[in-house]
Order: structure tokens, then C-alpha cells, then sequence
């Protein structure tokens, strides 16, 4: 069980690990269309940066989804003991 909660934890922390690339690309974005629309643009749409925030956000999403279904098997085999 012990082995089960560290993954769990692991897992987590990727997710966050992920999330904070997301938000920092995000900030990035923001900082470049305060100095130039045009590079705002040409750093979302011609550098796959739209594609990379939505692959990142669907990572995090179903290692979410994962995470859950970890949680929930433990606690069953929990309530089961």
C-alpha cells in the first residue's frame, strides 16, 4: 500500500510539474503580446505553441484520471481489511 501512495504522490507531482509548464507558457505569452501582438501570435500558432498547451492539458488530464482510479482502488481494498 505504502509503494501504491508513493506512485500516487509521484503522479502528482508530474501533474503539477505540468501545469506550472502550462501556466509559464501561458505567462510567456502574455509578457510578448504586451510587447508585440505579431510575436504573441507567431509564438502560439507557428511554433505548435497552441498544440503543446492542449498535449500538456490532456496529459494532466487523464494522469488525473489515473490518479483517481488509484485512490479508489486503495480505499476499496481499505474498506475491504
Amino acid at each position: 500500500m505504502n509503494e501504491q501512495i508513493q506512485s500516487m504522490l509521484s503522479d502528482n507531482l508530474k501533474n503539477k510539474q505540468l501545469i506550472d509548464l502550462i501556466i509559464n507558457m501561458v505567462d510567456t505569452t502574455q509578457c510578448l503580446s504586451s510587447e508585440s501582438k505579431v510575436t504573441a501570435i507567431f509564438t502560439l500558432l507557428d511554433q505548435d505553441g497552441l498544440n503543446s498547451i492542449q498535449d500538456n492539458l490532456m496529459n494532466v488530464s487523464l494522469s488525473i484520471n489515473d490518479v483517481n482510479a488509484e485512490i479508489s482502488d486503495l480505499l476499496e481494498a481499505i474498506n475491504n481489511d
